[in-house]
């Protein structure tokens, strides 16, 4: 069973069908505390080995895969992911209930299952998704920047600046930086002055 570091508070968005232009990323990034948060696209071009190639870089990954369909189907999906050896994996809110509780208990402790709204969701929806979330007890969902936290589990958000999140994806803010180092540090520190967090 593959051993993961201590939680970060920090991910890096990784969304580019060839990991060789971010390698020099990945070297400015390598010791601070931060994951890699994996598109769809990316697994989608590069396969289950970006997983692998990251965690030999030395950094735990999530899917963003947004798995989605019959119960039986998402249990399944996340049993593969699960062999994987990565931090979490999202699911498809959208899927309802009985879907979000199949992806927990396929989970068996051995990966995080974040729930997602789906983005064509009305406002009014935002509830229902979460009370789906809450009901299956993953273990957190994925909101916008601007969004009440999530009132069970961890609060992900996808933002280029600190917000109050348990886990923070970011982009631009890290992988257009001329120090992606010093960039990565800073969100790091903003994001432990918001969160209370210590190093």
């Amino acid at each position: 069973m593959i051993e993961f570091s201590a939680p970060a508070q920090v991910a890096v968005l990784v969304d580019a069908p060839n990991l060789e232009p971010l390698e020099p990323i990945f070297d400015a990034l390598e010791g601070l505390p931060i994951d890699m948060w994996i598109a769809q696209s990316a697994f989608i071009a590069l396969g289950p080995s970006v997983a692998h190639h990251l965690r030999l870089a030395g950094f735990s990954s999530w899917l963003d895969l947004r798995l989605g369909g019959e119960a039986e189907t998402v249990a399944r999906s996340v049993e593969a992911v699960a062999r994987i050896g990565v931090r979490g994996v999202t699911v498809d809110l959208a899927s309802g209930a009985d879907a979000a509780i199949a992806a927990r208990k396929a989970a068996r402790g051995r990966l995080k299952v974040i729930g997602v709204p789906n983005p064509l969701d009305r406002p009014e929806m935002a509830g229902v998704r979460a009370e789906i979330a809450s009901k299956a007890r993953l273990d957190g969902i994925y909101i916008g920047a601007e969004q009440p936290a999530s009132p069970r589990g961890q609060t992900i958000r996808r933002s280029d600046r600190a917000v109050a999140a348990d886990l923070l994806i970011v982009a631009e803010a890290v992988l257009t930086a001329a120090d992606p180092h010093a960039a990565a540090t800073a969100i790091i520190d903003a994001q432990r002055a918001i969160t209370g967090a210590t190093p």
